[in-house]
């Protein structure tokens, strides 16, 4: 008997196929079809379930990029430059946000801009809105394109004002918006050397000056720049700026203080401690050499004093040299982060890992809730030293992560002032079309206990507030505290 065919030809030598072999092939054809049916239902599958992970967008936009895929010639200010910076916030913000929040600031700020210029429109009212991403951001294309046609065809202030107003809703002290440049002309300033006063006040930003009293003296002044060259000191109490007193009923006066930080001349009356009457200075802003990042010295009883103003690359080798270059005879180390305003993370690592290792310094919470962990860096020369840093209401950022890690870990003392609480988290700069910048965090930070520190501040173990007083006098309380437990 001869063994049939496993796969039979439908003709034999033009002859029809057995029954058997018929029956043979409807059983295959229905195993194929099965099989096809399932493939497609997981094909399916797949594409829907990539389509809900997808983050919704707004129909014919485009999202920001990071400033690395950003490219070509920026385009004019626009709608669209809004809806980028809305998608923007909503796809990158680590929690999750309201869009009707989102376009209300929106709204509010170019509200504030209509009216500043004297330009408002009836029109300029807030649509209303549900919840939906994309339906909101359709009714609030429609309200700008109705507001805007009887505006100035250059729309880039109104759309800064728009894109400002959503990131200062978010009052998170990590996101930050940074209009297009403007050619205005004039030389920059030369390498090494910062252009301004040289003025250092109390204070760091204007929500510490709100919450100022009377009087506003001077905290220090920098080496070179025209307020030292015109004989101000630390100590020194401003009385009043362009005949204007800082504070008015008591209440700190910011249309008046903000004119320290202009590029105009200035006149200041000025109170030297111990002076029978106020002085009249004029100041014009000009470049004077830059501080240094790191500046290091000894002092007595082989205490190795560090000050650096920001958390660059470069920073840690300065800092290591000079630890290893005092040799075993060093005792200690003080750490100066006053008026440090953070910088980079990495290098914040590098530092503490100077002091600790095996240790987890830190944690990030990104928006799909994944947590990950920064631990100490172990190529890191140890040093078993004694530890003092201090801080105030200008250290932010990675210099309030330093100094939480010094206090959750225990590796030293804090002396000075609480530190100014805003260590949101890691942030990224975002381009968009006109060659603005969007910063927004992309996660939350959390300290070595699990505890965070935004809007709160990282406290001292001695809290020394210098005085007026004391500065003019040349005395440095913080540094005198610190060098007592050493």
């Amino acid at each position: 008997m001869s063994k049939v065919s496993e796969k039979p030809e439908l003709f034999r030598g033009g002859t029809i196929a057995s029954p058997s072999d018929r029956q043979w092939w409807r059983q295959d054809s229905a195993r194929l079809v099965r099989l096809a049916i399932v493939v497609g239902l997981i094909a399916t599958s797949f594409l829907y379930l990539t389509w809900r992970a997808a983050p919704p967008i707004v129909s014919g936009s485009s999202s920001c990029g990071t400033q690395s895929q950003s490219a070509g010639t920026p385009a004019s200010s626009s709608i669209h430059t809004i809806k980028q910076a809305y998608n923007c916030i909503l796809d990158n913000y680590p929690a999750a946000l309201d869009p009707r929040s989102l376009l209300q600031h929106a709204m509010g700020g170019m509200v504030n801009y209509l009216v500043q210029h004297h330009q408002d429109q009836p029109g300029a009212v807030l649509p209303a809105l549900t919840g939906d991403r994309q339906a909101d951001w359709q009714a609030f294309e429609r309200t700008y394109t109705t507001m805007t046609a009887h505006l100035s065809s250059n729309q880039q202030d109104l759309v800064a004002a728009a894109i400002a107003g959503m990131v200062d809703g978010l009052h998170d002290d990590h996101a930050n918006y940074m209009p297009p440049p403007r050619n205005k002309g004039g030389a920059s300033a030369p390498p090494g050397t910062r252009t301004g006063l040289g003025i250092h006040l109390p204070f760091y930003n204007p929500e510490q000056f709100a919450q100022s009293l009377p009087p506003l003296y001077i905290r220090s002044v920098d080496p070179g720049s025209p307020a030292e060259k015109a004989g101000l000191r630390p100590g020194d109490t401003i009385v009043a700026i362009n005949g204007f007193s800082p504070f008015i009923n008591q209440h700190p006066a910011p249309e008046v203080i903000s004119q320290l930080s202009s590029s105009a001349p200035i006149r200041l009356q000025i109170q030297h401690p111990g002076a029978a009457s106020p002085t009249r200075v004029s100041l014009v802003p000009a470049a004077y050499p830059a501080t240094p990042l790191v500046s290091t010295r000894m002092l007595p009883g082989n205490i190795l004093y560090v000050r650096f103003t920001q958390f660059k690359r470069g920073v840690y080798e300065q800092i290591n040299r000079a630890m290893q270059q005092a040799g075993a005879q060093l005792k200690g180390v003080i750490l100066d982060m006053r008026g440090n305003g953070g910088g980079d993370v990495g290098e914040q690592r590098r530092i503490i890992s100077m002091f600790v290792h095996n240790q987890a310094i830190s944690t990030t919470i990104d928006r799909q809730g994944q947590r990950a962990e920064l631990r100490t860096d172990e190529s890191i020369p140890l040093f078993h030293v004694s530890l003092v840093a201090l801080i105030d209401r200008g250290c932010a950022s990675a210099c309030e992560l330093t100094a939480m890690d010094i206090r959750d870990l225990h590796l030293g003392r804090l002396v000075g002032e609480r530190t100014s609480g805003m260590a949101s988290g890691p942030s990224s700069d975002f381009s968009l079309d006109d060659g603005s910048i969007v910063t927004v965090p992309v996660a939350f930070l959390q300290g070595p206990a699990g505890e965070s520190i935004d809007g709160i501040g990282v406290p001292p173990d001695d809290d020394v507030h210098p005085t007026s007083t004391e500065l003019a006098a040349g005395h440095d309380p913080v540094l005198e505290k610190a060098l007592e437990g050493l």
